[in-house]
């Protein structure tokens, strides 16, 4: 498989990934991992606690491309596609390499609809629709981009191997004072002390079911007790 993730990795320019395009221009709203966010407190959405978040959000872009903007591309090709809309809208692309794209708050009336229901081919390129603010936690237009190993599989290999080759071992744990750093960002717990930092951040992994954080991916178990990997797409393919 090596030689099949090497000659991928050439097709798109190399390990920075130069030649792949999905949100050109756009701007960062939120970052992957351990961020400034929001805690659910008796069933309200209260700003300025640290959170675990499992994308990007990207939001508006100042490029036209093809006569668009704030348009979502394809970065890869993908084997299939699907898209859900009531509560939450979510696109998901399959890729070969054991892992899958999932694309948020996308509204259905602005994208290639019956393109991503269809379950065919995404080839690479291809214009998916515009970004929206389908049942956004904020009022602002973005995407929520996540990117997760394969459903049964704990990692995706290939993905586990650009991350290796670029960084070197990403196994290991957030730091304290990387925690302590993020919690020092948030305005609710600006001025809390290490210890009450530590033990928080303990109880926030463990409602999350989270074995392992850092700024590369996150380790997370699910419902039913498959643990999975989420990757940051931007560490990975600068996106």
């Amino acid at each position: 498989m090596k030689k099949e993730y090497t000659e991928f990795i050439k097709e798109c320019g190399g390990l920075e990934f130069p030649n792949i395009f999905f949100h050109p221009g756009a701007r960062e709203i939120s970052d992957f991992g351990l961020i400034n966010h929001y805690k659910m407190i008796d069933g309200v959405r209260v700003w300025g606690y640290p959170g675990i978040h499992f994308g990007i959000d990207l939001g508006n872009s100042h490029i036209i491309k093809d006569g668009y903007i704030n348009h979502l591309y394809s970065p890869f090709m993908f084997e299939k596609s699907t898209m859900v809309y009531r509560y939450i809208s979510m696109i998901e692309l399959f890729h070969k390499f054991g892992f899958i794209m999932k694309l948020f708050h996308c509204n259905p009336k602005w994208v290639e609809l019956e393109l991503l229901q269809s379950g065919k081919e995404i080839k690479k390129g291809t214009k998916l629709g515009l970004i929206g603010n389908y049942n956004a936690p904020v009022n602002e237009t973005l995407v929520h981009s996540e990117i997760v190993s394969i459903d049964g599989y704990c990692i995706s290999d290939f993905l586990e191997y650009v991350l290796r080759e670029k960084y070197g071992d990403t196994n290991f744990q957030i730091t304290l004072n990387d925690v302590i750093s993020v919690y020092r960002k948030c305005s609710r717990t600006l001025f809390w002390k290490e210890d009450q930092i530590k033990k928080d951040y303990e109880q926030l992994r463990l409602d999350n079911n989270i074995r392992l954080l850092n700024k590369f991916k996150i380790i997370y178990k699910d419902s039913t007790g498959i643990e999975k990997t989420y990757y940051s797409s931007k560490y990975l393919f600068g996106i």
